[in-house]
C-alpha cells in the first residue's frame, strides 16, 4: 500500500494526474481486500473520504504520514 502512495506522490509531482489517481485507487483497494482485515478497511474508508472531501494531495499526505509512522 505504501509503495502505491509513493507512486501517487511521484506522479503528482510530475503532473501525471491520471497515474496519480490510479496509484491512489490501488493503495485504497489493497486495504479493502478481505485478507487485510477490518482495521485496514476502516483506513481505506477514512482515506477515501479525505480524498473525496479534500482531494488527492490531502489523501497522499495523510497516507504518507501513516506509512512513515508505521514503517511503510
Amino acid at each position: 500500500m505504501c509503495t502505491n502512495v509513493g507512486l501517487a506522490d511521484t506522479a503528482a509531482t510530475a503532473g501525471l494526474t491520471e497515474a496519480e489517481g490510479q496509484a491512489l485507487d490501488a493503495a485504497i483497494e489493497v486495504l479493502r481486500q478481505a485478507a487485510a482485515g477490518p482495521a485496514a478497511d476502516a483506513l481505506a474508508t477514512r482515506w477515501a473520504g479525505v480524498r473525496e472531501r479534500s482531494g488527492d494531495a490531502a489523501a497522499i499526505r495523510s497516507m504518507q504520514t501513516w506509512c512513515d509512522a508505521n514503517g511503510g
